[in-house]
């Protein structure tokens, strides 16, 4: 009988290095769906200090790094499909159509975000919060006209979208 201990160590090293491989993606992932909710709270903050410009590139960057996270568990299926980068995905999600409400654009749809499509519909619970930001508004200043008429444009048209 031969001695299969050479072998054994080989496929050992082999899932080591494997191992290791995956240990450093899902290291990666954690920091980056870390980013995409910070960037992504920030952007939601933003449109409440109705500082739409800044809100616009934090959501921009949590984009860019759903992206990143994405690409970067290409090969992890297990790694992509976890708490951590779905729970950003929604986080991306509900800034994205917060933004959408306030700045007026077209609700965006779960293809055009890169989300998969259940955190894109767990985003989309949040923004039915959007009374909260119209608080914000009028606490800051903001003329009931102004408001009237954010919420019968802007908001009317998001929701009409959303239920649509």
């Amino acid at each position: 009988m031969d001695d299969i201990s050479p072998r054994i160590n080989e496929i050992t090293n082999q899932a080591l290095a494997r191992f290791g491989e995956k240990h450093q993606a899902r290291e990666q992932a954690l920091r980056i769906s870390r980013e995409v909710v910070r960037s992504s709270a920030n952007a939601i903050r933003a449109v409440h200090r109705n500082e739409l410009e800044n809100a616009q590139s934090l959501v921009r960057d949590a984009g860019a790094l759903v992206a990143e996270a994405r690409e970067l568990l290409r090969d992890y299926p297990d790694l992509y499909f976890t708490g951590y980068t779905q729970d950003s995905q929604k986080e991306y999600t509900e800034a994205s159509a917060v933004y959408a409400f306030i700045a007026g654009g077209g609700l965006p749809g779960p293809d055009d975000l890169g989300v998969e499509t259940a955190p894109y519909l767990n985003g989309l619970e949040s923004p039915a919060d959007g009374k909260n930001i119209i608080r914000g508004l009028i606490r800051r200043g903001y003329a009931d006209t102004d408001v009237k008429k954010l919420v019968g444009g802007n908001a009317l048209e998001f929701f009409r979208r959303v239920i649509a």
